[in-house]
């Protein structure tokens, strides 16, 4: 596998000059079987495809091979003990019976691993000048590409079935709507990550390590400005900037107002389980006329649900670091299944700070951001998204603020005192006369009826660069995004909001979990608010490449202790 690896890198490597003069018109997220043998795709060797680990056909099938073989244990115990049974009686003086017995299930053996070699077969991956290709399917062939100056991110998946083999899947994810990602299932780990470096590689326009022909460094692709390199490189591949210590990660779960809910509901539950389960007649009819066995059963649920989701947070948490690279932000999690993926700081269009009330005496703050072409894929899922989005389960403030610098490169204020001052009125302040000259604009007095106690946090500030909107009585939120990223602005007002002269303001931002909505402000603030934020979302500003972000990550930013 490894010479193969070698062999057909070497082989694409010659073969690169004539990819690059390829036009990009006929670039498409994903090929039919007709355009999969056009006459662009022919030109692409068969020998240059790569081949994925022998085991994939296995791990993507492997779930339902073992509910199959449960259910039909389960269903058909009985009848394999009377076939036991009968065999051990019948057998000698029938032994076509037990030839039988025997030939069946290896036809099945056999017939299952020809599907799993011919699946694998069908399945390879190639990385070329300009796209990403992932072919399979047997009888239903289908044959993806995305255009590598589409690509928002590569990221490294290994889920706890294929870590045991030592495997991992490459998901790349483009630009685009339902079915955007291409996740490439499986390699083994040696050959993965050299695959993700490749592609990233490739956007850059950068030469390979095994590349000896010359190419022109720090263009990349058309359109990928963000990926160019310059002359500045890291001492190391991977500089963490800070790691989730298991410990903190527990807390933060069980001082989260679900885990509450939830507890309390289960001793609601049991309480109630206990009075009826002492008022009611205690005889098997009674247990049943008194419904005891329901609520005992609710109540053993309960936990079930409190257990469920304590424990996607801690999966999906554990271990949770963040490292700054060439690409971007490296976030690497997971307990079973490690997740690895790099966030380019240029695709990002918001990020929003959360503090649950139990967590605001160690002062600990979440972070998730919405990028760019980012978990489109799973829109249907929220848990699922908000975890790919996830920046910080849980850390400090001044965690949360490296956070911010290397989420936003600029929020409008040049000076150090100006900008702490900004930063400790969005996190920590309040709608008090003693702020009334800050950076912050309240919501309109008259909104009382309406946020009688959110009202004394609810704010917005505007900068040159970003608008900031702080939210929370119990849940403090801080979100902020970036004036070019609005894609439009929203001015809403209800009949009692058009009563009371109040408007709501909402920036348009790309799909994802950080959104920028400012409700209840006066009718005319409203207004005045949504022009600026049409005015300034015209604005752009220079594309900073990744390698000069993590530049000025390392030379203004230091790791904290956890």
């Amino acid at each position: 596998m490894g010479d193969q690896y070698h062999e057909v890198t070497n082989e694409n490597s010659s073969g690169y000059s004539e990819e690059t003069a390829a036009t990009t018109a006929d670039r498409q997220y994903s090929l039919t079987v007709a355009d999969a043998v056009s006459a662009r795709d022919a030109r692409v060797a068969e020998s240059a495809w790569r081949r994925v680990h022998w085991l994939t056909p296995l791990l993507q099938v492997w779930q339902a091979l073992v509910i199959i073989v449960v259910v039909v244990l389960t269903q058909s115990l009985n009848n394999v003990i009377m076939l036991i049974k009968n065999l051990r009686e019948n057998v000698p003086g029938h032994p076509g019976i037990l030839l039988l017995v025997i030939t069946v299930p290896l036809a099945m053996l056999a017939l299952l691993i020809i599907y799993l070699y011919f699946a694998w077969r069908a399945t390879s991956w190639i990385v070329t000048a300009t796209d990403v290709q992932y072919r399979r399917g047997i009888f239903f062939k289908k044959h993806r590409k995305i255009p590598l100056d589409r690509v928002q991110s590569v990221d490294v998946y290994r889920p706890l079935a294929a870590r045991i083999f030592g495997l991992g899947a490459l998901r790349v994810e483009s630009a685009g709507g339902q079915g955007s990602r291409v996740e490439i299932q499986f390699l083994a780990n040696k050959y993965l990550d050299r695959a993700r470096r490749e592609v990233v590689a490739r956007i850059a326009g950068r030469t390979l390590p095994n590349e000896h022909s010359p190419q022109q460094r720090g263009q990349g692709l058309a359109g990928t400005a963000l990926f160019a390199e310059d002359d500045y490189h890291l001492d190391q591949d991977e500089y963490e900037v800070y790691r989730v210590s298991p410990g903190r990660l527990i807390a933060s779960v069980l001082l989260t107002s679900q885990t509450v809910w939830l507890l309390l509901m289960a001793l609601i539950v049991a309480v109630g389980a206990i009075v009826l389960f002492i008022m009611a007649d205690l005889t098997v009819q009674g247990l049943v006329a008194g419904s005891i066995i329901p609520t005992i059963i609710s109540i053993g649920i309960i936990p079930l649900m409190i257990l469920s989701y304590a424990w996607s947070r801690f999966n999906s948490g554990f271990n949770f670091s963040a490292n700054i690279t060439h690409d971007g932000i490296r976030v690497t999690s997971g307990l079973l299944a490690l997740k690895s993926q790099t966030l380019p700081p240029g695709r990002i269009h918001a990020i929003r700070f959360i503090q649950p009330l139990l967590w605001r005496p160690f002062g600990w703050w979440q972070a998730e951001v919405t990028l760019a072409g980012h978990g489109v894929e799973t829109s249907g899922d929220q848990k699922k998204q908000a975890a790919d989005n996830l920046l910080l389960p849980v850390g400090t403030l001044e965690q949360a603020k490296i956070i911010l610098d290397m989420a936003i490169r600029d929020l409008g204020i040049n000076e150090d005192a100006e900008r702490e001052k900004l930063l400790q009125e969005a996190f920590d302040g309040t709608n008090s006369d003693s702020e009334a000259v800050g950076f912050f604009t309240a919501i309109a007095k008259k909104a009382q009826i309406l946020d009688p106690f959110a009202r004394t946090r609810r704010a917005f500030a505007a900068t040159d660069t970003v608008l900031i909107y702080r939210d929370g009585w119990l849940r403090r939120k801080v979100t902020l995004a970036p004036h070019e990223r609005a894609q439009s602005v929203t001015t809403s007002a209800g009949p009692l909001q058009r009563h009371l002269g109040l408007a709501g303001v909402r920036l348009d931002l790309v799909p994802g979990t950080a959104t920028m909505k400012v409700p209840h402000l006066d009718a005319q603030v409203a207004a005045q608010l949504a022009s600026d934020e049409l005015a300034a979302s015209k604005v752009r500003s220079k594309v900073e490449p990744n390698a000069q972000w993590a530049q000025r990550m390392l030379q203004t930013l230091r790791p904290i202790d956890q």
